[in-house]
């Protein structure tokens, strides 16, 4: 059976090579998630508010199936 780290250090030794700094490498994954963790949720609370302040009932029911999908979407991310 082959060693997973022996597997991906060819890889590894080239990102080391290019010289990012350690604090980058570390949190920068993390926090451009967090980023887009934040985006995704402020848009579906501004469609959830949408749906609150709609007077049609069409259109209600619209907004509601967008925003439960990307209630669904948000969570599976």
């Amino acid at each position: 059976m082959v060693n997973l780290s022996e597997l991906l250090e060819p890889i590894a030794s080239q990102f080391r090579s290019l010289g990012i700094p350690e604090p980058i490498t570390h949190w920068g994954h993390p926090v451009m998630m967090g980023i887009v963790v934040v985006a995704m949720g402020r848009f579906v609370g501004d469609t959830g508010w949408q749906g609150c302040l709609v007077t049609d009932k069409e259109s209600h029911s619209k907004v509601a199936r967008i925003t439960a999908s990307l209630h669904r979407g948000c969570f599976c991310f």
